[in-house]
């Protein structure tokens, strides 16, 4: 199952009926996630993951950025498949005091495993992309059935439009990266 930032039920209170199709909202909201995770240029919900960087050749610093916020924790840390563990997490990065690159002569991976990030289920940090959500998906929702038109009689309706709608706005981007950052970066993730 994709990420959700809202429940079916949040969105039926939301459209302040009793109850939604369940198939139709949580495709409706799963999308929505995904749109307002990629404007927000990371992963927002909680996960474990793990993270192989290409480490910049030019970078003898002692910092590494992990690709994804926030960092709740690090399991373990490889250097060109070697463990290494004269590491701290700090500030969101790593900070090693020998830097990064392990030899001169190729390109280093670090490879960061077991990384806790993205909000706990419930944080209040997650309301702005929460709001977002749920605006998208009432939108998106508003025609579950995937109709293009309907008519009666005279009246004529056209439903194309809805997923031009369901688009975060320049505005929504803009909230969404002042509140979360943006742009993280990721070489692989598995």
């Amino acid at each position: 199952m994709a990420d959700m930032l809202i429940t079916p039920a949040e969105l039926a209170s939301a459209l302040q009926v009793d109850e939604v199709d369940t198939a139709s909202a949580t495709l409706v909201i799963e999308l929505a996630t995904g749109k307002v995770q990629a404007a927000a240029g990371q992963r927002l919900v909680a996960a474990v993951s793990t993270f192989v960087i290409d480490v910049d050749p030019c970078d003898y610093g002692p910092w590494l950025t992990i690709p994804q916020l926030p960092v709740r924790s690090v399991g373990a840390v490889l250097i060109d498949g070697v463990t290494y563990t004269d590491w701290l997490l700090r500030s969101q990065r790593l900070w090693r005091r020998n830097g990064w690159i392990s030899r001169l002569d190729q390109p280093t991976q670090v490879t960061v495993q077991d990384v806790a990030h993205g909000y706990l289920d419930g944080s209040q940090a997650l309301q702005p992309a929460r709001g977002i959500v749920l605006g998208l998906s009432m939108v998106g929702y508003g025609n579950p059935g995937g109709a293009i038109s309907e008519s009666i009689d005279d009246y004529k309706v056209t439903y194309a439009e809805a997923d031009a709608r369901m688009q975060v706005t320049d505005s929504m981007r803009d909230l969404l990266i002042a509140a979360y950052g943006g742009g993280a970066h990721v070489t692989t993730s598995r």
